[in-house]
């Protein structure tokens, strides 16, 4: 993908890795209940002849702990990129340029609201936004 592809893309998909991040911590805490649920069960119904129920209870504790794993990484690379815009954009745009970035490709504005906002043309703005993400892409991709 072309670098001004990407970083328009990332803008795009800010609010949905926030989100993501919050349901990910969200499930995590939702499979740790059921894992201390679990742990916690009486067997006293069960017939403990063999290992079977042992084994299948732990099997089940086992698959929930790789997938909080596997959900923490998950968390950890979305912060990562949640940060990178945050500081990208406050680092490196001036104001008119990122509220046009943000009202555009985070609030998903029209050019006419867009434009509305900031007090400019929309051509103007589209204009802007070419040169804020030209700036963009060295501190967001490298």
């Amino acid at each position: 993908m072309k670098p001004y592809k990407k970083v328009e893309q990332d803008l795009r998909k800010y609010n949905s890795l926030k989100v993501s991040v919050e349901n990910h911590k969200e499930q995590i805490e939702l499979m740790k209940e059921d894992i201390q649920r679990v742990r916690s069960m009486t067997y006293d119904h069960i017939n403990f002849d063999t290992n079977e129920v042992h084994r299948s209870v732990e099997n089940e504790i086992l698959d929930k702990k790789q997938e909080i794993k596997k959900l923490e990484r998950e968390i950890q690379r979305n912060k990562v990129l949640i940060d990178r815009i945050d500081r990208s954009l406050e680092g490196i745009l001036n104001e008119p340029d990122r509220k046009i970035l943000k009202l555009f490709y985070m609030d998903d504005e029209t050019w006419y609201d867009v434009a509305a906002e900031v007090g400019m043309s929309p051509d103007h703005c589209k204009r802007r936004r070419s040169k804020a993400i030209q700036e963009l892409i060295p501190v967001m991709l490298y």
